[in-house]
């Protein structure tokens, strides 16, 4: 279990990494939709 503790570590720095990208793009549409519409 030490063995696959660090690859578990690893893939959970990438999903979250990916989930914080994944909501500031998202943040980022919706400030330029609202933008465009005012």
């Amino acid at each position: 279990m030490l063995v696959k503790l660090p690859d578990l570590s690893q893939t959970f720095r990438i999903i979250f990494i990916r989930f914080i990208y994944f909501t500031l793009a998202v943040t980022e549409t919706r400030i330029k939709i609202l933008t465009s519409i005012q």
